[in-house]
């Protein structure tokens, strides 16, 4: 089975996540990514592929989701930070831009 790997995903590691309006560490961190990588490569049923840049992520995105949604995600970070978050947090994929 083929999984798609990419180390840009490895940048966002935020501080932390806001649940049910409070703060807690982010739990989905870089080391645990790279954990269930390495527990999928031992496995070796598993085929690890990195990421193809010619895609266009936007068009696959629309055929499972909405046009708003998708414009929600592309937006809601720059969005966040104007009504005052913490720009620091940013360290988003570049996938969908």
């Amino acid at each position: 089975m083929k999984v798609f790997f990419d180390e840009e995903c490895l940048l966002h590691d935020p501080p932390y996540e806001i649940l049910s309006g409070k703060l807690h560490p982010y739990y989905e961190t870089p080391k645990r990514l790279l954990q269930i990588r390495q527990a999928l490569e031992e496995n070796g049923i598993f085929q690890i592929e990195g990421a193809d840049r010619s895609i266009d992520a936007r068009k696959h995105a629309l055929r499972v989701h909405s046009e708003d949604y998708v414009e929600y995600l592309e937006t809601a970070f720059r969005l966040w930070v104007e009504e005052g978050a913490d720009p620091k947090v940013r360290r988003v994929s570049k996938l969908l831009r």
